[in-house]
């Protein structure tokens, strides 16, 4: 028995324990079976590799290799469901079909076409001599890790500051796990390279370990839910803090219509004053939204979006009407620019709101005479497409180790200080409607907000839609 075939010993008894652990922490929640699982696979792998190394004969050695690669076949799929339970996503075609093809490799790894012998090679007096079915396994191995890790990685900036801690970890912990294991192939394909990366193995337990324990990457739904009903409480008091911040503004857009209508009645008859009495109405209605969030957020249910879908250049003069008396009091000058105007979003009355929040943010970190920036472009990938609009400002900059405090309730940064409730509102809204928000500063310079709102159809589809309805 040589070094590598060593070093599988604290693989066995670590990922067996992990497995134990973390299946009995909730057996009733999938993330916890599906790892349990994964931790199984891969100390009955490890077991099989002591065993091929241990082998006196051939035929045994035969036996373990294709015993390990079965337990294997079944480590990508699973990784992969995992990581969909994980990101709350649904189980897609692609992790079907992945189960579906290891379901097939799996019949076929006792048989010559899989693997065809053992041979001594390097260090080992028997390795795997692959199969011309082995080079479908290799490449479907590594296709699988690698679309499982891309899935985590793009998904980051959606998740809240614990998952993303929690990600940090899995990806850190699952790269060095399966790129260890990785060096195991070479030899399967009779290049003389000893598998140097396999104690890495056990580092990818190590570091989960430290997940689970350390950031609750297993926490139980109980748990979870306790935890939820204590945020829920302290939440009452940001909210009764927040409707100084959320309600004020379309206030004091209503008052001064009404006040503009009383002040000259007859100015220019009855057209004008249907229009400020109109907009006068409309922030009432933003009024009567922000209460029913509270409401629903209070009684565990989830606010409905806004389904009807309405121009972003609508959506941006309303917004820019909400945060003008801001700009006039700090004396800061706005700038806009839409790059397409065949733009159209849905929930338009949250967008609004998660704009307004910026715009304010970015005057309360503003000097007077300095500008603020609002862009906004239109990104698809594939079928999906998002509204993408940053907001920028000339202010102090954000502190790097601010950044991650910036989203939470009660960080005040700004120049006129404020109830520190913008950004956290703001990052809650737009979580909530599927998209993320980033941030960017430097020190002197000023700050970046770029927030991605899903789009539900292809913006030109959407236009064509309007007109045909207009018609």
């Amino acid at each position: 028995m040589n070094f590598y075939s060593l070093s599988c010993l604290p693989i066995v008894f670590a990922s067996a324990l992990l497995a134990v652990y973390v299946y009995f922490k909730n057996p009733k929640q999938r993330i916890n079976v599906l790892w349990s699982i994964m931790c199984l696979l891969v100390a009955l792998w490890a077991v099989c590799f002591i065993v091929v190394s241990a082998a006196q004969t051939e035929s045994l050695a035969l036996w373990a290799v294709r015993n390990s690669y079965f337990f294997a076949i079944f480590m990508p799929p699973v990784f992969l469901h995992f990581v969909i339970a994980f990101l709350k996503q649904d189980v897609g075609r692609v992790l079907k079909i992945s189960y579906a093809c290891g379901v097939l490799l799996a019949f076929f790894c006792f048989h010559p076409i899989f693997v065809e012998s053992v041979r001594p090679i390097a260090s080992f007096s028997f390795y795997t001599k692959a199969g011309p079915l082995f080079y479908v396994y290799t490449i479907y191995f590594f296709a699988l890790v690698i679309f499982a890790h891309v899935k985590l990685f793009t998904n980051y900036h959606r998740l809240d500051r614990l998952r993303r801690q929690q990600v940090k970890i899995i990806l850190i912990g699952t790269i060095v796990g399966f790129s260890g294991g990785s060096t195991s192939f070479p030899m399967c394909f009779g290049i003389p390279m000893d598998p140097f990366g396999k104690p890495l193995v056990f580092l990818y337990t190590v570091l989960v370990s430290y997940a689970v324990f350390k950031h609750k990457l297993m926490i139980p739904a109980s748990d979870t839910a306790r935890l939820l009903d204590k945020a829920r409480l302290q939440a009452l008091g940001i909210m009764s803090a927040s409707i100084h911040h959320e309600i004020k503004n379309p206030l004091y857009v209503a008052e001064t219509v009404l006040k503009k209508q009383l002040d000259s009645p007859g100015e220019s008859g009855g057209a004008k004053m249907i229009e400020r009495i109109q907009n006068a109405l409309r922030q009432i209605e933003r009024i009567k939204t922000t209460i029913q969030r509270y409401e629903s957020f209070l009684s565990k249910k989830e606010s409905k979006a806004d389904g009807r879908r309405v121009s972003f250049k609508e959506v941006l003069n309303e917004v820019v009407l909400l945060s003008q008396h801001k700009f006039t009091e700090g004396q800061v000058e706005l700038e806009t620019s839409v790059m397409r105007n065949d733009i159209y979003v849905s929930d338009s009355s949250t967008l609004e709101e998660v704009l307004t929040n910026l715009l304010i943010n970015a005057v309360n970190a503003s000097a007077p005479g300095t500008k603020v920036r609002l862009g906004a472009t239109l990104e698809t990938a594939g079928a999906d497409s998002a509204l993408c609009v940053s907001v920028s400002d000339q202010g102090c900059g954000i502190p790097d180790n601010e950044i991650e405090k910036i989203f939470e309730p009660f960080h005040t940064k700004g120049r006129q200080g404020g109830t520190g409730l913008g950004l956290f509102i703001v990052k809650q809204l737009v979580e909530s409607r599927g998209g993320y928000i980033q941030v960017r500063s430097r020190i002197s310079e000023g700050s970046i907000f770029t927030v991605f709102w899903p789009v539900p159809e292809n913006s030109e589809k959407l236009e064509a839609s309007e007109k045909a309805e207009a018609a």
